[in-house]
């Protein structure tokens, strides 16, 4: 929806994201405990049902490529969302935390 009103990783986009996302509750995706390694039992519950979410509409999705595509970018726009709204430590912690080197 963010997408179709405004352009991507706009500064309306981004506010609007993080609206719909606190309408919801949503709070691993506005908060920054995922790198900080301070996360709350809400948070962890949030975390592992959004794991099985992903699960669950990848299979909803997946009944043609088209479909599978549709799913896969809007998980990654909502990542690339997450970073964005991350500082520099917290990206370094979260790299650091799932072995990834980027220099």
């Amino acid at each position: 929806m963010a997408g179709r009103q405004f352009p991507k990783f706009s500064e309306n986009y981004m506010k609007f994201l993080d609206g719909q996302l606190r309408e919801i509750n949503f709070q691993i995706a506005i908060s920054s405990s995922y790198a900080s390694g301070q996360a709350t039992s809400s948070i962890l519950k949030q975390r592992l049902e959004d794991a099985q979410s992903h699960f669950l509409l990848l299979i909803a999705f997946a009944e043609t490529f088209q479909d599978r595509q549709w799913f896969l970018q809007q998980e990654v726009d909502l990542f690339h969302f997450r970073i964005l709204c991350q500082g520099n430590a917290s990206i370094r912690d979260f790299l650091s935390q799932n072995n990834i080197t980027y220099e």
